[in-house]
């Protein structure tokens, strides 16, 4: 992320958390109010929901958070829509995987 990106974010996230409005954003941004809306929607969007620390400590805690989701709640139609951990329990006791493809 270039530093012109990471100050965007910066004020966007004071957006987010109620700090700042739209409006004093985009004038801080140097962008017309209609630049800032788009950005603020794109800035939301890209993300899913916005995080409101971009240190690298916090940004792999939610990479973490994500990654044991993924492989441990969310289930997989290649699974046979079972998590890789159930499938992979599956395998380990022998038993017949059920699924599509396999």
């Amino acid at each position: 992320m270039s530093a012109r990106e990471m100050s965007q974010a910066e004020v966007l996230s004071r957006v987010k958390r109620k700090k700042l409005k739209l409006v004093e954003a985009a004038e801080a941004l140097g962008l017309g109010y209609r630049q800032a809306k788009r950005l603020n929607r794109r800035y939301g969007a890209a993300r899913g929901r916005t995080p409101t620390d971009w240190r690298l400590p916090a940004l792999n805690r939610e990479l973490n958070d994500w990654e044991r989701i993924y492989n441990t709640v969310r289930p997989h139609q290649a699974l046979g829509y079972r998590t890789p951990l159930e499938f992979l329990a599956e395998l380990q006791r022998g038993a017949p995987t059920k699924g599509p493809g396999l």
